[in-house]
């Protein structure tokens, strides 16, 4: 059996045999880019796009660009350590088998503000679980998620617009730390 991601877990919530069976290494392995439908295909991309632009929000922003989990948690862990870094994207964290990724991190105080960017105009119940499994697993990591946050995009965009107004970020702090 494989780490449980986020991805599985999200999946798990949803149906506990799919989860059981994404967490199976045969299964996995059945699984290909190939599987992927042209549809499927143009969501990532179209997910990736809306991601790089959330970041340039953040302009100060360091990237994670370990691909492998382990490594790229001790990555994170030295970018959270350095006082002078107070974005972090992409950042790993991985923990007595549970393993995840960030959007963003933004240093908050002693703790730090989590960010998870979604390519969507509605805020959905989906992505509190999201945020809240992503804040378990990093503070069982040993680090202190003081908020959260979600950012969409914006139904009052209209092209030719700034960037900076493509995108709402809501605050999630309490529905997410109560499920923490």
């Amino acid at each position: 059996m494989k780490n449980m991601s986020k991805n599985i877990f999200l999946n798990a919530l949803a149906c506990p045999t799919l989860g059981w069976l994404l967490r199976s290494e045969q299964y996995i392995e059945e699984l290909s880019d190939e599987s992927h439908t042209l549809a499927d295909r143009f969501r990532i991309e179209q997910g990736i796009e809306i991601e790089n632009r959330a970041r340039q929000l953040f302009p100060n922003g360091i990237l994670v660009e370990e691909k492998r989990m382990q490594l790229a948690a001790q990555e994170t862990k030295e970018f959270i350590s350095d006082p002078n870094i107070s974005v972090i994207f992409n950042g790993a964290f991985f923990s007595g088998g549970f393993s995840t990724r960030t959007d963003v991190l933004k240093r908050k105080g002693k703790g730090w503000q989590l960010i998870e960017i979604k390519s969507s105009v509605n805020d959905k119940e989906e992505f509190i679980d999201d945020i809240a499994y992503t804040a378990i697993v990093m503070r069982l990591a040993g680090f202190d998620v003081r908020a959260t946050s979600l950012i969409l995009i914006s139904k009052d965009y209209r092209l030719g617009m700034s960037n900076d107004k493509l995108f709402l970020e809501i605050d999630h702090t309490d529905e997410v730390l109560v499920r923490v």
